[in-house]
């Protein structure tokens, strides 16, 4: 018999298998024979209910090879269409698959049980079984028949049982079949957890180490919620009239909210610490949002987008919730939804999983609810001592983000470029607060902006003399007049901005002018410091063909005289200046010094300031 997915479906909504049987044996579900086979589709009962098996070859599986999932879920595909694009293991798919549709079965059989004491009559009254019994075999059956499940145990049966799968490349299952199955009863939701390791150990691992986990609810709607590790999100798809599942929501986020779901209150009559963190609770308002059943209860939380679960121990009520059956699964679909999971000290996700009947105490939650709860139960928060609180996180990356984008989409006009040359001779690094100061000179830009740009200006202007870039043309100033050194007012400083008419250009030989006043730059700002004698001397060349003939002008004056056959403008090494004091590197700083500079006829006053590497100031005389 060839064997495939197994998919359980009621035999009265097949009508495609009915007809392809040459007899009317679907008139009532006892009829149906042990086995029997269609041309395309293979049968046989289970608990009244029938069993098809489909080719494998019908499951949309991943082409991919890579385990860096890029495609994009899309809410209202079906729940093989999710699989495919969430994961390229296909045994991972088809034990999903089939485990789906083991909850759809466990949930009409819930729907049409009439329960009594410890046991559940169908409506055909063929089945003497407790209702979480029947869902545990339903789930037992399901792994055996996706051919990829190694070992697998419930909290009704917690024991390894071995399902025939492989070890390389198969999968080992633990679940809860009916979590909340004592309110089945009342009709309360109540729901199937499990979750899925790698290979074929169940003990000796941790929750984090799952490849995926899921839970069932079987409320007035029925629900497979999923989480993959490796793939964003937690998935919810609702079970539809014809039998599919289609994805309806995607939860990224657990974010604040006042909801509680607190679990064995009783704990509180000995714990006096749980007792103060319910009391908070209620003084708060939080909204009680509590059932009996774990599944409805955890969910609702990844539905909602908010709320905290809390079920916590004490001296005299011990932990009653297993860690490899409930916690852990959960903790992985609640973490995958962007919440947070704790036993009180560390993510259960963390807790090495030591026996299959290990238990602990847990909370789900947002993260200023878990750093609560560790911080009221024991006094501390990793938490909070590792992460950065939620809200100062979004709000420090919003804030950088933005002034990233600011920085790359707006441009330095001429006109800023001016008022920021001049507030930075203006506020010197001595100044306190000086980048404020200097964005409060610059129209249209901030503190961050005007201190990166002149970081940039620094790097560009080392770059640029050591001739690793050409220049890139920065608009500049040719000068700072200032009518009084202690200026009290923005208003009555005067600026003359170099023409931007005249274009400085490559290739165009230097005159004897423009050399003198290279000399003189020379002698004011000192070797190396190209960009301000550009800007203040030699303003007809840019830094860089400024760097260009020093380097020139001094391999001239070292030649031999074979070399300086030919005449050239670099054997002229003196300017007639109008004070004989030589610019010696010991002079003072703070004294002015007089030079007149072919900027027509102006004397001006020099002043080192610092900006720059030899910054200098400049204030009209006469």
């Amino acid at each position: 018999m060839e064997t495939g997915v197994a998919c359980f479906a009621r035999a009265t909504i097949l009508p495609s298998v009915a007809s392809q049987h040459t007899t009317s044996s679907f008139a009532s579900p006892r009829t149906i024979s042990p086995s029997f086979t269609t041309r395309s589709l293979k049968s046989s009962s289970l608990f009244g209910e029938a069993l098809r098996v489909m080719p494998r070859s019908s499951l949309k599986v991943s082409k991919s090879q890579n385990s860096s999932i890029v495609t994009k879920c899309e809410i209202g595909e079906s729940l093989e269409d999710f699989l495919s694009k969430a994961t390229p293991d296909k045994g991972l798919i088809r034990l999903l698959t089939c485990m789906g549709e083991a909850i759809r079965t466990i949930a009409f059989k819930v729907r049409t049980a009439s329960c009594g004491g410890t046991a559940c009559v169908n409506s055909f009254g063929d089945e003497q079984l407790a209702v979480d019994m029947l869902a545990d075999k339903l789930l037992f059956d399901a792994l055996t028949h996706s051919h990829f499940c190694k070992y697998a145990c419930s909290e009704e049966v917690p024991e390894l049982q071995d399902m025939g799968g492989p070890v390389e490349g198969g999968f080992s299952v633990a679940f809860d079949p009916l979590d909340g199955s004592s309110i089945v009863d009342t009709n309360f939701t109540v729901g199937t957890i499990f979750g899925v390791w790698p290979g074929d150990k169940l003990t000796g691992v941790t929750g984090g180490d799952q490849v995926a986990a899921a839970m069932g609810i079987y409320g007035p709607r029925t629900t497979y919620v999923i989480a993959i590790k490796g793939f964003p999100g937690t998935h919810e798809f609702l079970l539809l009239d014809e039998g599919k599942w289609q994805h309806v929501k995607e939860t990224t986020e657990i974010s604040e909210g006042k909801m509680f779901s607190p679990g064995n209150l009783r704990a509180t009559f000995d714990n006096p610490d749980y007792d103060k963190l319910i009391n908070y609770y209620v003084k708060e308002k939080y909204t009680l949002r509590y059932t009996g059943g774990m599944v409805p209860d955890v969910n609702q939380i990844i539905v909602k987008e908010k709320g905290v679960f809390t079920n916590v121990i004490s001296p005299t009520t011990k932990a009653k919730l297993r860690l490899l059956f409930e916690v852990a699964p959960l903790g992985l679909l609640i973490e995958n939804a962007g919440g947070y999971s704790s036993d009180g000290t560390q993510s259960v996700l963390d807790k090495v999983i030591v026996n299959l009947d290990d238990r602990t105490q847990v909370a789900y939650g947002s993260l200023n609810e878990i750093i609560r709860f560790e911080e009221t139960l024991y006094g501390s928060s990793r938490l909070k001592s590792v992460l950065i609180p939620l809200q100062e996180l979004i709000a420090m990356e919003t804030s950088n983000r933005l002034m990233m984008q600011e920085s790359k989409s707006s441009k330095w006009t001429r006109e800023q470029n001016k008022w920021f040359e001049s507030a930075l001779a203006i506020f010197d690094t001595e100044t306190p607060d000086r980048w404020s100061n200097v964005a409060a000179l610059v129209p249209g830009k901030s503190e961050f902006e005007v201190r990166q740009q002149y970081e940039e200006l620094k790097a560009d202007i080392n770059n640029i003399e050591a001739g690793l870039v050409p220049d890139p043309g920065y608009f500049t100033f040719k000068s700072e007049l200032l009518q009084d050194r202690r200026f009290n007012s923005f208003g009555s400083r005067l600026f003359r901005s170099r023409s931007l008419d005249h274009e400085r250009r490559k290739g165009i030989p230097w005159t004897e002018d423009e050399h003198r006043r290279f000399l003189m730059g020379l002698q004011v700002h000192g070797k190396g410091d190209w960009r301000n004698i550009s800007r203040n001397f030699v303003v007809t060349k840019t830094p860089t063909q400024v760097a260009s003939h020093a380097q020139k002008y001094f391999a001239r004056q070292h030649a031999d005289g074979k070399e300086k056959r030919r005449p050239s403008i670099h054997d002229i090494t003196t300017v007639h200046l109008p004070r004989t004091t030589s610019f010696s590197g010991d002079m003072d700083k703070s004294s002015p010094l007089m030079v007149n500079t072919p900027n027509n006829g102006i004397n001006i006053r020099v002043y080192n300031s610092g900006l720059f590497f030899q910054p200098t100031r400049y204030q009209v005389q006469g």
